[in-house]
């Protein structure tokens, strides 16, 4: 299965916004379309379909940190796979090439995080190579990895 990262465009955005999680994922991640809007006023987010050989699959969104302003740091801040696509591996290709988008972009340090009763992706971040931090904000615990 080959998986690739497109920009969401006006020409997929409505298929961006009708992917699905399971019901009971429904608290874990922002809307689509909430996350869309957003990155519609804040330049620096960086929205980004996910396809499995040439559908669309899933949504991921990361930008740098413009807030504290430290230098090479990123966040991953959306990420989901549509729920007729999950438990295939498209997630885990998916983060290994915004991993490697972010780094392009002068990404050293990504951070991630989740909600603590999401243990699915926590072991898939895990696998990756992300770290817990020891911080949690918002209740979600935020996990980094050092792409240096």
């Amino acid at each position: 299965m080959k998986v690739e990262l497109r920009p969401v465009t006006r020409d997929n955005w409505q298929e961006c916004i009708r992917l699905e999680l399971e019901p009971e994922q429904q608290g874990h991640v922002a809307s689509n379309v909430g996350s869309l809007a957003e990155s519609r006023f804040e330049p620096h987010y960086v929205p980004t379909a996910i396809y499995a050989d040439d559908s669309m699959v899933g949504f991921i969104m990361y930008c740098p940190d413009v807030e504290t302003g430290e230098e090479g740091l990123f966040w991953i801040f959306r990420f989901m796979i549509d729920r007729r696509h999950q438990r295939m591996g498209i997630g885990e290709q998916a983060l290994r090439l915004a991993l490697r988008d972010i780094a392009g972009r002068g990404g050293r340090t990504v951070n991630i995080s989740y909600v603590p009763d999401n243990k699915i992706v926590a072991g898939l971040y895990r696998r990756i190579g992300f770290q817990t931090t020891g911080e949690i904000e918002d209740g979600e615990i935020i996990m980094a990895i050092d792409l240096d």
